[in-house]
């Protein structure tokens, strides 16, 4: 993992624990995800890379993260 992902997961984390948020490990699965694309995708591409990698989470919840 490149030094600026690492950064990048670190500000997410501290975000989302700010916010109180729940589910955070869920949050940072989907952002690891995200994290692993070279590319620009789509919410449709990140909901089957996430299928793929066993991360079973509803769609609206991946794009409330994308949002974040």
């Amino acid at each position: 993992m490149s030094k600026s992902n690492r950064l990048e997961k670190a500000n997410f984390r501290a975000l989302i624990e700010t916010d109180g948020t729940d589910r955070i490990e869920d949050r940072m699965a989907i952002l690891d995800t995200f994290l692993s694309i070279e590319a620009h995708i789509t919410l449709e591409e990140m909901f089957r890379l996430l299928e793929k990698r066993g991360i079973d989470v509803e769609p609206e919840f991946v794009k409330q993260c994308m949002n974040r």
